[in-house]
């Protein structure tokens, strides 16, 4: 054996022990992080291991597992500093995991479910509710659209987002083939995963850039659990928002480089717009102005070079949009026809010239830093809320990082300095002015949670400086300790605004953070004369410095991302295990209902297992109230003419939230709407309807503790009406009336001379009699003053007789009804284009009744009438996908056959 080998063999035994030696290390740390969460367990719950445990060991080792396999094999090839140069994304993997297990172990351990009841309630209400709509659609085999168990009944397409989430796919397969609580357990580990891409995502747009790897590493870990993705990534789905946008932002850049990635781009813009449309609108502001800044930065492109870039991307844009279109034009329909969202836009103009308050300008400098500086969730003291507050936490050195970014980028070359004053200029307008926020909700409101579009340039942003340490001016130097002293001097100014009691001392804490991270930024770029030396400790140091700051980095990030994520309100695991919402075969009250009425009909409840709003949509039944700020107009007008009771609250929402308990004793509008049962808790507080006189007590199950309330005068999901009123006339009549009015009369847009029109009593104009009857008391009669009508429960004066039954799924009705003359058969089924009715096989008009529900018209004597549903413009939009597909097939052979080359 000669030399060169034995050194060989030494060197390869070396780089073997510093693998071993590593991967001993990270199961050192697993099995650390292990015996503390068993540790914690057997104190709490001694040996008793319910689901939640099991599923968070069986996460653990496979971390574990992930772990080992980042690590690899052949460890004898290389040493441990130059694999970890090799495989930098592995390293950035390693740093995620352990930022994601800090932040997040409390979910990972099983001890809390990532579902919040604080101000981040909206998971409660409404996504995961909704998840488990679709989930019980999948298991029913219902593959209907519309969904009556959502509020009086919507088109899923209306929670678009929520629906056509990508990652909802990981609910909905542990949901068909587990229990709710492996679906309630993933949510906190899909919620990682998102962050994880998020972080993979920017490493992969920042390496089309000459950045240090390091920096890439640092910049792309920070990003993955910014403040935004801490907050509104919980919130709205916008976790989700922010992997799609790294994603279009990444595919443009390298589309910019090389025309053969258009096809990925093409389909990642279908993507965006099938996930939400909302969203791919704010994804395509930012990718634009993403595009025009990119190409103005290139200095050979010419203008005709650029036109001809601008329109291949606009060529593949409009292929994504045709392929997406089975799912953007019906959504487009329900948010822009059916919703009154986006009804009223508000003046660019207007809002151009008008300032925030003082107020807000103050809590958008907090937020540059912290998401936490003035509070955690419903303990928030600065403006708006805590969640729709300006949301610019990237990492609580952005601030200062962005100052010295462009101080220092303002003395390059006059193209440069222009591209920098422009951006500088966008980003002001962006962040400070209402118009920036009307610019990217569609001219529609100027709420702030579009500020994740900035995720991509705080990344290259912070890349920047790392990758540029020691080597900055003093002046740009001088401006970010300005910019820092700056905001120092207001957060003291205005402390008072920390109202929480547990962050008394996170003020002063961050604030040394942000002075320590500083003065490593400084120390590499002094230029003072120094002795030999002491340069050479400088230059060997500089690598010091970059871990230190790497470190200060990922504290301030983990450390913010705890506050937010572990210092709130959520569901615990024993919340679920008893929870009667999520274990429907041990509630036998909906079973016994539905036995007793094959057809359909409507149930409540006046209390809550799990959300205020949609519990019907987890126990599977139809109900009445619901959770939605898209809900269909029609509807909504409604609730604020005839039934303003059940609104939540009056003074900051309208009929968007509507809550029946509120109002649970009106036997009028639950006959109309035939709710006819109503159940409440034995234990609950609210005053009990035995008291009522009007439901019938039918006994308490002993298995759920609840009694089961029937109502007599329930009318039917369908209900033969003989007279009509215009709507006009109708909104006339004082408020007070209008139920009463509803009880014997149908309001339509046009009333029809076939049927008896409604009039006041001739003989009495201002005294009439008023029928009442009560199933217990019999009739009753009463005088009433400025009364001008009659009324009497239909229920009980009518000899119509009125069958509905579902055909299979929610979209497809059966009415059989038997009336002795010609009449208005109206449906408790919210108005919606969508819907199509048949009378005895002929095609009939559905007409907008009672403001936001159907009506038809029905001949004398007995009649069939079929109620279908389909998502209006599917269809189209099915034949646009067929042509965006032919047109994405042209486009890959385009490019495919002509390389790189101008297609």
């Amino acid at each position: 054996m000669n030399q060169s080998d034995a050194k060989k063999i030494n060197r390869e035994a070396g780089n073997f022990r510093e693998h071993l030696l590593f991967g001993i290390f990270l199961v050192l740390v697993w099995a650390v992080c292990f015996g503390h969460f068993l540790l914690v367990h057997f104190r709490s719950q001694g040996m008793h291991f319910n689901a939640f445990s099991w599923m968070a060991v069986l996460m653990q080792v496979l971390i574990l597992l992930f772990l080992l396999f980042l690590h690899g094999g052949r460890w004898s090839r290389t040493g441990l500093k130059q694999w970890a140069q090799e495989h930098p994304v592995r390293i950035l993997t390693f740093l995620m995991l352990a930022c994601a297990f800090l932040i997040f172990h409390e979910y990972i351990y099983g001890y809390r479910i990532f579902v919040f009841r604080d101000i981040g309630v909206d998971t409660t209400n409404q996504y995961v509710p909704v998840i488990f709509m679709m989930i019980n659609k999948l298991k029913t085999g219902d593959l209907s659209f519309w969904e009556f168990n959502y509020g009086l009944g919507i088109d899923v397409l209306n929670s678009q987002s929520q629906v056509c989430d990508p990652f909802n796919l990981i609910y909905y397969l542990l949901g068909y083939f587990l229990k709710a609580r492996a679906v309630l357990y993933a949510i906190g580990i899909v919620q990682i995963l998102k962050c994880m891409l998020c972080g993979w995502l920017t490493w992969l747009f920042l390496n089309e850039f000459r950045f240090s790897w390091q920096a890439k590493i640092l910049a792309s870990c920070t990003c993955a659990f910014s403040g935004y993705l801490m907050l509104w990534g919980q919130h709205y789905l916008m976790g989700t928002a922010c992997v799609f946008l790294l994603l279009i932002i990444w595919l443009v850049e390298r589309s910019l480089r090389s025309r053969k990635n258009l096809p990925w781009f093409t389909l990642a813009v279908a993507g965006v717009l099938i996930f939400s449309v909302y969203m791919a609108y704010m994804v395509a502001v930012a990718a634009v102005v993403y595009l025009l800044v990119r190409v103005a930065m290139r200095k050979k492109d010419e203008g005709e070079q650029v036109g001809r870039t601008l329109l291949q991307f606009l060529g593949a844009a409009l292929v994504g949009f045709f392929l997406s279109a089975v799912i953007f034009l019906p959504v487009y329909y329900q948010q822009s026809v059916v919703s009154a969202r986006l009804g009223e836009q508000k003046s660019f103009l207007q809002e151009l010239f008008r300032p925030a308050s003082v107020r807000q300008y103050i809590s958008i400098l907090f937020r540059f830093y912290s998401d936490n500086l003035q509070g955690v969730a419903d303990h928030y003291s600065g403006a708006l809320n805590y969640y729709e507050a300006p949301q610019l936490c990237f990492s609580a050195f952005f601030l200062p990082f962005l100052v010295l970014f462009y101080a220092e980028g303002i003395g390059y070359n006059k193209r440069r300095r222009a591209v920098c004053i422009i951006t500088a200029v966008m980003l002001a307008f962006v962040i400070l002015s209402p118009a920036g926020a009307l610019l990217f909700n569609m001219m529609v409101n100027t709420a702030t949670r579009y500020t994740f579009v900035l995720l991509p340039a705080a990344a290259y942003v912070l890349a920047s400086v790392l990758s540029r340490l020691g080597q900055f001016h003093k002046i740009p130097l001088a401006a970010a300790w300005i910019a820092v002293i700056g905001s120092f001097a207001v957060f003291f100014l205005n402390r008072t605004d920390l109202s929480a009691d547990h962050l008394q001392g996170y003020l002063p804490a961050l604030c040394c953070l942000v002075a320590a991270g500083m003065l490593v930024v400084t120390i590499p770029s002094l230029r003072i004369r120094r002795p030999e030396k002491s340069r050479m400790f400088l230059e060997h140091g500089l690598s010091v410095l970059s871990v230190c700051l790497g470190i200060l980095m990922l504290v301030s990030a983990v450390w913010d991302g705890s506050i937010t994520n572990n210092s709130r309100l959520t569901w615990k695991p024993e919340d679920f295990l008893s929870n009667r919402a999520f274990l429907p075969e041990k509630d036998m009250v909906m079973t016994e209902a539905a036995e007793a009425d094959q057809d359909i009909f409507r149930v409540e409840k006046r209390f809550s297992d799990f959300s205020v709003w949609n519990d019907a949509v987890l126990q599977n039944y139809s109900g009445i109230s619901y959770y939605n700020t898209t809900y269909n107009k029609y509807v909504c007008e409604f609730i604020e003419q005839v039934w303003p009771e059940v609104i939540w609250d009056h003074s900051t929402v309208g009929a968007e939230y509507v809550q029946y308990l509120q109002d649970a004793d009106n036997i009028q509008m639950a006959s109309l709407l035939d709710l006819r049962y109503v159940y409440e808790d034995t234990l609950g507080e609210h005053q009990s309807l035995k008291n009522s006189g009007t439901f019938l007590d039918q006994g308490e199950n002993k298995n759920t503790g609840v009694t089961l309330f029937e109502n007599p005068e329930a009318d039917g999901f369908g209900i033969v009406f003989e007279k009509t009123m215009e709507e006009d006339h109708f909104l006339e009549l004082p408020s007070e009336q209008r139920k009463e009015v509803l009880q014997d009369t149908l309001v339509v847009d046009k009333g029809t001379e076939k049927y008896e029109d409604y009039r006041a009593d001739d003989e009495n104009q201002n005294a009439v009699l008023i029928q009442e009857k009560n199933p217990r008391q019999g009739t009753e009669a009463r005088k009433e003053d400025s009364v001008s009508y009659r009324s009497e429960s239909a229920a009980y004066y009518k000899d119509h007789a009125v069958e509905v039954r579902k055909n299979g799924s929610d979209g497809s009705l059966t009415a059989e009804v038997d009336s002795d003359k010609e009449a208005m058969l109206f449906v408790s089924i919210p108005y919606d284009s969508g819907w199509s009715a048949e009378v005895n096989g002929e095609k009939a008009e559905i007409q907008n009744a009672d403001i936001g529900f159907q009506a038809v018209a029905i001949p004398a004597g007995k009649s069939t009438v079929t109620f279908h549903y389909e998502t209006p413009l599917m269809k189209q939009g099915a034949v646009l996908s067929l042509l965006g597909l032919l047109l994405f097939a042209a486009e890959v052979f385009c490019i495919r056959r002509k390389g790189q080359r101008k297609c």
